[in-house]
């Protein structure tokens, strides 16, 4: 399948810097062109992944009013069709992680090992898994 010219990103992250950070590395790359949507708590969250049609979606573990989980938890009680989604986090409990993935999450990424490249390669992996 062809990769979209531009895709769009809803970075779900309580921390301003890590959401600038994310923007940033992804402004770096030539093809695709990303753009971002940012939410900064879970209930924010939610209601711009039901009002913004993203591509991906990259998913902190900790963000106020729910968590990582709990917010994969509610799209999932509230049947809207999940999106490809990236959980990044610098809290990598296994068993979290697991938990992720039982829900639908695609890659996981620590925090601390974030680059352009390792982004980049991780949406386009996880939209690619989806078609």
């Amino acid at each position: 399948m062809a990769i979209k010219k531009e895709i769009q990103i809803l970075v779900i992250d309580d921390d301003a810097a890590d959401r600038f950070l994310y923007s940033k590395l992804l402004s770096q790359i030539k093809y695709p062109k990303y753009s971002i949507i940012e939410a900064s708590s879970g209930e924010e969250a939610l209601d711009l992944y039901e009002k913004y049609p993203s591509d991906c979606v990259l998913l902190d573990f900790m963000i106020p009013n729910m968590n990582g989980i709990e917010f994969l938890e509610t799209i999932h009680k509230k049947k809207v069709p999940l999106l490809p989604t990236i959980f990044i986090s610098g809290h990598l409990n296994p068993i979290i992680v697991k938990k992720a993935y039982d829900l639908g999450a695609k890659i996981n990424i620590d925090k601390s090992s974030i680059t352009c490249e390792i982004l980049n390669k991780a949406i386009l992996s996880s939209i690619q898994s989806i078609n």
